[in-house]
């Protein structure tokens, strides 16, 4: 199971001392209020500025170049009722179901909406036309009137990324930030909730006009009613306020932990001690719990001044991973990543579509001899996907097959190495898993970054370079060699290794060596060669030189003599390659980055491309080859090029 948030230290409470100064000022403020606002959005100060800068904008239609459709997982993470659908968001796409649970249309991230993966959905009422509102990571948030897109996009960055969404009955929305605060917004204006709330890390916001809650991150929860604030840390199990539920006068706050229950403004009960409390909702004497580990936990409220009876069901779910609870036209439905299901029954109303990816942060992607598409994964192991089609042929995870970080086939034996946090697995021609390599076995370290097949001097037998955190370990038949820094490699953490002929490059935390068989023959830093930074990310072989991912300044080239050419186009700002996103196809040099798309350099020149729409995510973070297509993985999906008569 994913490891529980670390505990973070507990605040102190406002000191007695400074009551007296916070009642008066909260007097004037709830004043205020009561004359211009039913909620009340902020201090005088902050309602007599201008407030946030911001546009809102209707989306066009976005071109997605030439790659086709993205590839992406279900990974459904919320769900709401609009003009008699439901729909549906995942880091990936929104997706719009008919009461019957059939598909009716799909909107894509990089496609038809920013490239930024989408969070909670809410319903805006209160005015003419309903709206449907959706929170995303970086792009602000997504209006839907039923026909067209707007984006409310706050100027600044940190104010972009939405983590919860409350719609009020009077027409405002409450959008909570991870690091921005509490903001309120009627779409004309965009103001700050209240100077106390400008820097709450907020996770979750409930309640209505008169009665508004918020959750953060390591603070608790607080309390916002008729201008003034109160604050619950001690009362709660968790200072991580994961999900909160209100229903007339009683309010449920959960956390990792288990569950605090309030009345009318006050601490009542601890619920559901040790239980994971992601989501939660109320249904007449019952509350039920969304898990990340255990389902959906039952719990029988109706003993008001005793401990709650609870029990445990997965509801019908084929993860016990429930993301999210919501009532929805009088029936309860539970979210996981794969599909939506009514509690208690667990009878499904949406499942994932098919072909959908296992999850969707790739980190390595490799086309084999027989055209079968390998796909590993940052955190869900690796699926293997049938010649010639995105259908999956299976799906491999495991206590080593989890965090892939390289995947390459050796060309004589056919065996496809599988580099990952936990060893080094090799599969058969058949993908069949055959063995795997440990610290155990002889490499230097259980944590493998790279694998690089060669030539081996036994017939039939693998010969390869595995790249760890403690150095290379060279594998040919059944002997093993070792080098590090003490035989003189720039750096004991490798990252990436590229062959050359009879060369070999490490790229290393600390700069680069070049090896002639397995010695080193050079090694070049910041402190000794052209480097701007001594990180080196990925690598790729082209005739007589390598081309080096940096984490900062983006894209070099070394020659065979160690000579290194910077470009001009990684000058400008820093620019991060993510490990192993470089590859060179057909005289085109593709590089993936952290935040800027997939860079692109035709050979012979010095100019880059960046290209970004039509991708999943501007992280790009995998890329293979193979069959005339080009596939581009990325931390939200991927996407296919097969029109390659040029660069995307």
């Amino acid at each position: 199971m994913p490891p529980r948030p670390a505990f973070l230290r507990r605040k102190l409470l406002v000191s007695l001392a400074c009551a007296a100064v916070l009642t008066a000022a909260l007097f004037l403020v709830r004043n205020f209020w009561k004359a211009h606002l039913a909620l009340g959005i902020a201090s005088a100060g902050v309602a007599a500025s201008r407030g946030i800068d911001f546009t809102i904008e209707t989306l066009g239609d976005r071109a997605r170049g030439r790659f086709e459709r993205p590839l992406t997982a279900a990974g459904f993470r919320s769900v709401a009722e609009f003009a008699g659908d439901l729909y549906v968001s995942s880091h990936s796409s929104l997706r719009r179901y008919s009461a019957d649970g059939s598909l009716k249309q799909t909107w894509f991230v990089g496609v038809e909406l920013p490239p930024y993966p989408l969070e909670s959905l809410a319903v805006r009422r209160g005015i003419g036309t309903p709206e449907l509102w959706i929170a995303t990571e970086g792009a602000g948030v997504l209006i839907y009137d039923g026909k067209r897109f707007r984006q409310l996009l706050p100027a600044h960055a940190q104010e972009r990324k939405i983590s919860a969404l409350l719609s009020l009955s009077n027409g405002r929305v409450v959008l909570g930030t991870p690091d921005a605060g509490v903001l309120i917004t009627d779409t004309r204006r965009l103001d700050f909730l209240h100077p106390q709330f400008a820097h709450t890390r907020v996770t979750a916001l409930a309640g209505d006009e008169d009665e508004l809650w918020i959750g953060t991150r390591d603070a608790g929860v607080w309390l916002w009613r008729s201008g003034e604030a109160t604050h619950f840390l001690s009362e709660l199990p968790d200072p991580q306020v994961l999900s909160i539920c209100k229903d007339g006068e009683r309010t449920w706050v959960g956390t990792p932990f288990g569950i605090a229950e309030f009345a009318s403004g006050r601490f009542t009960r601890p619920l559901a001690e040790g239980v994971f409390a992601q989501s939660v909702v109320e249904d007449g004497d019952i509350l039920s719990v969304g898990t990340v580990d255990e389902g959906i936990v039952r719990v029988a409220l109706a003993a008001r001044l005793k401990p709650a009876a609870m029990s445990g069901s997965a509801a019908g779910h084929a993860s016990p991973n429930i993301l999210e609870l919501k009532k929805i036209a009088g029936m309860t439905l539970a979210v996981s990543s794969d599909r939506i299901a009514l509690i208690p029954s667990g009878d499904p109303v949406v499942v994932a579509p098919e072909n959908s990816l296992s999850d969707g942060h790739v980190s390595a992607l490799h086309l084999d001899s027989r055209g079968r598409l390998w796909i590993g994964y940052f955190d869900r192991g690796l699926d293997i996907a049938e010649p010639g089609s995105t259908r999956l042929l299976k799906h491999i995870e495991s206590d080593v097959l989890f965090c892939v970080n390289r995947i390459r086939e050796d060309p004589e034996t056919h065996t496809t190495g599988v580099a990952t946090a936990n060893g080094l697995a090799l599969f058969d021609s058949s993908a069949q898993l055959r063995q795997t390599l440990d610290s155990r076995h002889g490499l230097m370290s259980n944590h493998v970054t790279d694998v690089l097949f060669s030539h081996s001097s036994v017939a039939g037998q693998l010969s390869f370079a595995a790249a760890t955190p403690a150095g290379i370990t060279f594998v040919d038949g059944g002997s093993f060699a070792s080098l590090s820094a003490f035989q003189g490699l720039v750096n004991n953490h490798v990252y990436t290794l590229a062959g050359n002929g009879a060369h070999l490059l490490a790229g290393t935390l600390g700069g680069f060596s070049l090896l002639g068989g397995q010695s080193v023959r050079s090694s070049y830093s910041t402190a000794n060669s052209a480097l701007r930074q001594n990180w080196i990310t990925a690598s790729a072989a082209v005739n007589d030189d390598f081309y080096l991912g940096t984490y900062g300044s983006g894209v070099i080239r070394v020659g065979r003599d160690g000579a290194i050419t910077r470009f001009r186009d990684f000058e400008k700002e820093r620019i991060e390659i993510n490990p192993h996103a470089l590859l060179e196809s057909n005289g085109v040099l593709y590089a993936g980055t952290a935040g800027q798309g997939l860079a692109v350099l035709r050979l012979g020149g010095t100019r880059w491309q960046f290209v970004r729409q039509g991708l999943p995510s501007l992280s790009v973070t995998a890329l293979a080859e193979g069959y005339g297509v080009l596939y581009v993985g990325t931390d939200n999906g991927l996407v296919r090029l097969t029109d390659r008569g040029s660069a995307p």
